[in-house]
């Protein structure tokens, strides 16, 4: 029974049940608004023009979303959840709002920013929330229905995305979040306990939150600067590096001698925060950095169509969101999570060399499939049980800070991943093009893509796909390598049993 009922006498089984449809509400609606947009962004280009700032329609919203978690979670440890979380279901709302009355690029630019510092609230809190509604022994049931909402998001964002965008317009991608919210933030204000986690009296630690910002900022300028999303001359880079660094040096200093630090740094003494920490930023890289590349591969060595790409990643998914509620059932039985968090990644390992292996063998989708069960099914026991982990070793007093630690660093490791695989993929595209054919055709691998294989003749056609496996393999074996070293720190996580309270 959900440990706010024992609290909370006026709180009935039904309440709870609406309080936790309101946070996965959330937290989903959080997560569609990075997937749903894209397939408006071409109309919306139509419309606005500007297309040398369209990039920017969704850098600033992952830049106010990354930079605002640990915030929202420090705040609601002081303040109390209610209030900030109503607070960042507001913002999100009132940015949506807004996004969809936009008049132009700029204004549109904006207000995703504004949209970004709500979600970026909304989706941290909803973890944190969960962990103080329920016991640490039931967490891990009710993070498994977590990671199947934003896996879930994931698949529907597109789809959703597409059809309204078809059939009502562009500005009904942002209006569609006002009823669902809506009926969100009813919930959440209805049902969540007034005094849950408030701790009155607390200063703030400004300094803290303005190198937070600008150490952010600064790294995910940087990450664009070298994917060539931003202007990248190496003056530039090099003063945003050595920006970024500073920032980072100093906010850490900061937070070590902060009375209420933003960042949990002093949680990095605590050994399973610190090695747990350490493993999921890890995960983060491996996963995220091949994840996001997979409807490429199958577009140009499985030669796919873009529908059918999507579908061969629905294996993953369903395995993912599978095995995140079956691990999540039977971690709240047995009360250890960390045979869930090392055997997932071994799997997840396995996956990333076997569908490299098969990849440099030459066989085909039932292989690939098979590789896409084993990754989805290590990720989907791996990553909400690491959650689990932090939550269990972290005082109740700093449930938000540390939860909103980790999901700090896991977004950073998401982003990172994209940036680094992405130039790791266009590295070796590069070199192996230019080894295997004529320069023309060479330069013109790297720009067209999908479009030029379908466009080549048969000998050329193979050649150029054995170019794009190649490149894949590579990245594949990198986040099997990353995956590997993430199981060596896992290993080493103590093991803290999950209690009743």
């Amino acid at each position: 029974m959900p440990s706010t009922q024992e609290e909370e006498p006026g709180t009935t089984r039904a309440r709870f049940w609406l309080a936790l449809s309101g946070l996965l509400l959330t937290a989903a609606l959080a997560a569609l608004d990075n997937f749903i947009v894209n397939p408006a962004l071409p109309h919306i280009v139509s419309e606005f023009g500007a297309l040398s700032q369209l990039s920017w329609v969704m850098t600033a919203f992952m830049l106010a979303s990354t930079v605002t978690m640990p915030l929202y979670g420090k705040f609601s440890d002081i303040h109390g959840r209610r209030p900030l979380f109503t607070l960042a279901i507001v913002v999100f709302l009132g940015g949506s709002a807004l996004c969809g009355a936009a008049q132009s690029m700029t204004q549109l630019i904006v207000f995703r920013a504004i949209q970004g510092m709500g979600a970026g609230g909304a989706s941290v809190l909803a973890l944190t929330t969960l962990g103080d509604l329920v016991t640490p022994r039931e967490r891990p049931r009710y993070q498994g229905l977590f990671n199947a909402t934003y896996t879930l998001s994931s698949i529907a964002g597109p789809v959703v995305g597409g059809a309204v965008t078809e059939w009502m317009g562009w500005r009904w991608v942002f209006y569609i979040n006002l009823p669902v919210g809506a009926a969100a933030l009813a919930m959440v204000w209805l049902t969540l306990p007034r005094n849950l986690a408030p701790r009155k009296g607390h200063a703030i630690d400004f300094a803290g939150v303005a190198l937070l910002v600008c150490g952010t900022v600064a790294f995910l300028m940087f990450l664009g600067m070298l994917d060539g999303s931003a202007a990248s001359t190496p003056l530039a880079m090099a003063g945003t590096g050595v920006l970024c660094a500073l920032a980072f040096a100093a906010l850490y200093r900061q937070e070590k001698r902060a009375a209420e630090p933003v960042l949990a740094v002093h949680l990095l003494e605590n050994t399973v925060f610190r090695r747990t920490v350490v493993a999921s930023t890890m995960i983060g890289l491996a996963f995220f950095g091949s994840s996001v590349f997979l409807p490429l591969f199958f577009q140009t060595v499985g030669g796919h169509s873009t529908a059918s790409s999507g579908l061969m990643i629905l294996p993953h998914l369903i395995a993912g969101t599978t095995m995140s509620l079956l691990g999540g059932q039977v971690v709240s039985r047995t009360g250890r999570y960390k045979a869930p968090i090392v055997g997932g990644m071994v799997l997840l390992a396995i996956g990333f060399f076997g569908i490299a292996t098969v990849t440099a063998v030459g066989l085909g989708d039932p292989a690939w499939i098979c590789c896409l069960l084993l990754m989805g099914s290590g990720g989907g026991l791996c990553m909400p049980n690491l959650t689990v982990a932090v939550q269990n070793c972290v005082p109740r007093a700093e449930l938000g800070t540390g939860t909103s630690t980790l999901q700090f660093c896991n977004q950073l490791a998401a982003v990172a991943a994209v940036a680094g695989s992405g130039l790791l993929l266009t590295h070796h595209l590069r070199q192996y093009a230019a080894a295997a054919l004529p320069a023309p055709l060479a330069e013109r691998v790297l720009h067209e893509g999908v479009a030029l294989i379908a466009a080549l003749p048969p000998a050329l056609h193979d050649a150029v796909v054995a170019i794009y496996a190649h490149a894949f393999i590579v990245t594949f074996v990198t986040s099997g390598v990353l995956t590997c070293l993430a199981v060596g720190v896992a290993l080493r996580i103590p093991e803290i049993h999950l209690g009743e309270d």
